[in-house]
This record gives structure tokens, sequence and C-alpha cells, in this order.
């Protein structure tokens, strides 16, 4: 997983904008040994010279036998997971429940929120309700880790009235020693325009 902040040149557009964010890149190893990228995704963040102190920091690794059940049962068990995430109850609580201790989420134009606390602070100031479309599910040959991506549409309620955004996302999975899939990086960006 690559997770490197990034300025975008001044050229970048016709307007002379300097941008900043993250991108996010899963690579995979091929059949012949060579790595190449598999999915590629990124984010905005509000300019470079608000930068909060740097928080970003590789997660705990783990590491297990290949033991688990097969990748098939994993990817069945992660795409449901994300269709039937609650959005009737506390949706913070069920976030929290869900991520592990060092978990990180990148959403297009805020600065990325690490760890339980800066998550907590993050989902009750936007106060939205997540609903997930997953595509793809791929699970690690180790049955340990995952990835997964798809649509998201959430309702934010901070507003006035309620706003709705949409975009794509990429959630990573880690596997816990008690066998529950935990979500440990979400990156939301908002679709391609132009």
């Amino acid at each position: 997983i690559c997770f490197p902040k990034t300025a975008w040149p001044p050229d970048f557009d016709k307007q002379k904008r300097i941008g900043s964010g993250y991108y996010f890149s899963i690579w995979r190893r091929q059949s012949d040994g060579n790595w190449k990228v598999e999915l590629d995704i990124g984010v905005k963040t509000p300019p470079t010279n608000s930068l909060p102190p740097q928080s970003l920091r590789t997660p705990t690794q783990f590491a297990r036998g290949n033991d688990r059940r097969g990748a098939g049962e994993g990817q069945n068990v992660l795409m449901n997971l994300e269709r039937k995430f609650p959005t009737s109850t506390n949706v913070i609580e069920a976030f929290l429940k869900l991520i592990t201790d060092d978990a990180q989420l990148n959403y297009d134009g805020y600065f990325p929120a690490v760890g339980r606390k800066e998550i907590r602070a993050f989902l009750a100031e936007r106060r939205f309700t997540p609903k997930w479309e997953p595509i793809r599910a791929v699970v690690s040959s180790s049955n340990d880790f995952a990835y997964t991506y798809g649509k998201y549409v959430w309702k934010e309620t901070t507003q006035p009235q309620s706003v709705v955004k949409t975009g794509y996302y990429v959630h990573v999975w880690r596997r816990d020693a008690k066998d529950r899939w935990n979500l440990a990086v979400e990156v939301s960006a908002a679709p391609l325009t132009g």
C-alpha cells in the first residue's frame, strides 16, 4: 500500500491553482514476480499552508499463518458487511466497532482522520450516514488482508439542509485474532468531473 502526500504543480489546470491531496495505491505481485498497481485513488485536501501535524503512519502488521477460511468466503462476508452497514442506528458507534485502533479515514476535501479519537470527532462534526455499494472484494492468499471498492452515497446533516454526496471508495480490511474483519483504511473520493 502506498499512501504519500503530494502537491500538484501550479499548472495543474487552466486556472493555475495549486492543489494538494493524498493518493492511495494497492500493488499486487504478478505471476512473473513483478509488482503492478492494481488500484489507485486520490483525495484533495485543504491548502498545504494549513496542514495539521503529520499523523499518517504505517498500520500495525500482523504475522499469521494461512489457516483461515477461503478467500471466496471472505469476499462474500466483506461485500455483505458493506451492503448491510447500519444507516438507521447510531452510525458513529457502528463505525467505531468496525475499525481498527489505528484506522485512517481519508475523505475528499478534508485532512485525514487517524485513530479512534480523531475518527470519532470527525464523524460527530460531519454527522453523515454512509451507504456503500461494493463493486469488488479481493482477499489475500493469507486470508488476513483484503480490500474492497465501490460507490458511496452519504447524507451529511451538518448544514441547515441535508447534503447528499456521491463518489467512489476503497476500503482496506484486516482480519483480527478473533477472525473478524476490521476496517483499517477508508479513502472516499469525489467523482471525476470535466
